[in-house]
């Protein structure tokens, strides 16, 4: 009995016994993924702002939320990795505020739709951006898309200043509300 009981203290002392350089090794390891993780999204965060026609940035001169998406999209990050998954949770509560604060001549489906593809890929980064191993490709696409995001939403609300400025012709009012019977119809007329 005095035997299994000395075996056992034996056992637990030396056998679980780690040493203080197989430590030192896994946490330079980990510094040095870190670093290298870091390195890598530094390169691959670049942010484009977008082209904004003069006619289009007269219009969204009040829109605060769009011009805060802007300064926080070309700020970038300097100091570490959890600096940048800092940036991305910014860049999703700035996103979701978006679509709320659109201007009046502005909110309809087009440019809510965009706007809604911009906060899923803003969303995504965030994601990513929270694992312990960052996918470089994926930050890369995602960050593609954005750009894209962005110049689509800008892009859309020129193409809305564009139709408005086209002039009607003489009649073409008429000719729509004749077209558009269901707004035509009466309680009388339908069975």
């Amino acid at each position: 009995m005095k035997f299994y009981l000395t075996l056992i203290v034996l056992v637990v002392l030396f056998g679980c016994k780690k040493t203080t350089s197989d430590t030192y090794s896994l946490n330079e390891e980990q510094v040095r993924r870190q670093d290298s993780l870091f390195n890598n999204v530094n390169q691959k965060w670049i942010f484009e702002r977008p082209e904004t026609p003069k006619n289009v940035q007269d219009k969204i001169n009040e829109w605060k939320e769009w011009h805060d998406l802007l300064e926080e999209i070309s700020s970038k990050p300097l100091s570490s990795l959890s600096a940048f998954r800092q940036e991305a949770e910014n860049l999703t509560a700035l996103g979701e505020k978006l679509s709320v604060s659109v201007p009046e001549e502005f909110n309809n489906q087009a440019v809510q739709s965009r706007i809604a593809l911009l906060n899923t890929h803003l969303q995504n980064l965030d994601m990513y951006m929270q694992l312990d191993l960052i996918p470089d490709k994926k930050i890369s696409e995602i960050l593609a898309n954005i750009n894209k995001s962005t110049q689509s939403i800008v892009n859309q609300m020129e193409e809305i200043l564009l139709k408005k400025s086209i002039p009607r012709e003489e009649g073409e009012e008429n000719l729509y509300q004749n077209i558009d019977t269901v707004r035509r119809a009466t309680s009388k007329v339908l069975p």
